[in-house]
């Protein structure tokens, strides 16, 4: 599964049918009592009928997450998935990713610049250089305060 930067949604398609796409170009059919689950839990029933240019961010980076959700992936990619929102629906959208996290238990790999995302969010945490990325720490489940530190140490 993927949820890019953007969003990566159709703006030609309605809600429902970016959501569904992937079980669309697979031909799977959607396990809808599970589908609407998910939704729900996303507070994006309402959203179903609409374009994503009549959603906010926060609409749109839902509308990714139930996306990635409903296809029940191995893993899930997700670059900066909250950076574009504002603080409060990035931490209500956080705390919803982690509720679904928890019941679906999919292997996620995170990108963000934010630490305390990182902290809140990882088991682990992978510290990058500056171009070009090279991997200079792994870190088990830290503090934002070790994350700091290290960090401070690479520039």
């Amino acid at each position: 599964g993927l949820v890019p930067q953007h969003y990566g949604l159709l703006p030609w398609k309605k809600v429902k049918k970016n959501i569904y796409l992937p079980q669309a170009i697979r031909k799977e059919k959607v396990e809808e009592n599970r589908a609407t689950n998910i939704i729900n839990q996303l507070k994006i029933e309402s959203l179903l009928d609409k374009y994503p240019n009549q959603l906010s961010g926060g609409e749109q980076q839902r509308t990714a997450l139930a996306r990635a959700f409903i296809q029940q992936p191995d893993l899930l990619l997700m670059d900066e998935p909250f950076s574009a929102l504002d603080a409060l629906t990035a931490e209500k959208s956080r705390t919803l990713f982690l509720k679904l996290w928890e019941e679906h238990q999919i292997t996620t790999l995170l990108i963000t610049h934010n630490i305390q995302e990182a902290v809140e969010l990882a088991h682990k945490v992978i510290l990058l250089s500056p171009a070009p990325g090279t991997i200079k720490h792994i870190l088990d489940s830290p503090s934002e305060y070790e994350v700091r530190k290290i960090i401070q140490t690479l520039w």
